[in-house]
């Protein structure tokens, strides 16, 4: 949805969960991941009378023992099948100035407006999102490796041919295209 956005435009991210895995954990990611094209706007303002708490800064990640998990980092003595299940992101950022503004999500709970419950972040996009890894622009499709290799055969003004491993469907949809086109005639 991000790379979609005009800059200026707004996001609103919402979920009926209350979890922070799913909630602030989404967020901040997201917010990491863009370095600065996006920001969290303080939304708290807006319909006042609603009672709601405020975005959560530090939460817990929890195994499927039960158990607290403090870091990424403390799983590097359990099994791989068990440090898969975790992702950095997962955790909450580290405190400090380049921290997150979390605070300014919004958590609905149902004991305090009689609602269901419900998490609301409102993102404001303020740049261009950065080139991923494969540069292309977080959110967008990344090209399939013939549709690279045709695109940068274009560029360098070679004309396209098909490759060895494509030229057998290539020879039979020619020739497909040549049988239509004499049942036309």
């Amino acid at each position: 949805g991000c790379a979609l956005l005009e800059v200026g435009g707004l996001l609103c991210y919402s979920t009926c969960s209350l979890s922070p895995l799913e909630d602030e954990a989404v967020v901040a990611s997201l917010l990491r991941a863009a370095r600065g094209a996006l920001e969290l706007v303080d939304a708290s303002g807006q319909l006042p009378e609603l009672p709601r708490a405020p975005g959560l800064r530090k939460w817990q990640v929890i195994d499927d023992a039960m158990r607290r998990v403090p870091s990424l980092a403390s799983l590097s003595s359990e099994p791989l099948t068990v440090r898969r299940r975790f992702r950095a992101g997962m955790f909450p950022p580290k405190g400090g100035d380049g921290a997150p503004p979390l605070e300014r999500c919004m958590r609905f709970l149902p004991h305090l407006a009689d609602t269901g419950a419900f998490f609301v972040a409102l993102l404001r996009k303020t740049a261009p999102l950065p080139l991923g890894r494969r540069g292309q622009r977080h959110g967008q499709e990344a090209l399939p490796l013939s549709k690279q290799r045709a695109a940068a055969q274009l560029a360098a003004g070679h004309s396209l041919r098909p490759l060895p491993t494509e030229a057998p469907a290539a020879e039979a949809r020619a020739a497909e295209a040549r049988a239509a086109e004499a049942r036309a005639a």
